[in-house]
């Protein structure tokens, strides 16, 4: 049983860690490319919509590197708990 609370505590400590890292910056980040993707399509004269530039952005965060750190740091969260 230590050994569950002891993986319990590591897996719960890197989700935490990587939870807040999410949380406190992806609003900046996810502010900046929508920024970014306006003046690009400014200047390509695509004229997205902001319809379009949010569906754009919403992409590149779902691979951004704050994402895949906190999926990454679900999965050994999710092993403990179900006991694998």
């Amino acid at each position: 049983m230590d050994v569950f609370f002891s993986e319990l505590a590591k897996a719960t400590e890197e989700l935490v860690v990587a939870m807040e890292n999410y949380v406190s910056k992806m609003p900046m980040i996810r502010e900046k490319l929508i920024q970014t993707e306006k003046q690009s399509s400014i200047e390509d004269g695509l004229e997205y919509t902001d319809a379009e530039i949010e569906s754009i952005v919403d992409r590149q965060i779902e691979h951004h590197p704050f994402t895949n750190t906190l999926r990454d740091a679900i999965k050994p969260f999710e092993g403990v708990m179900q006991g694998d």
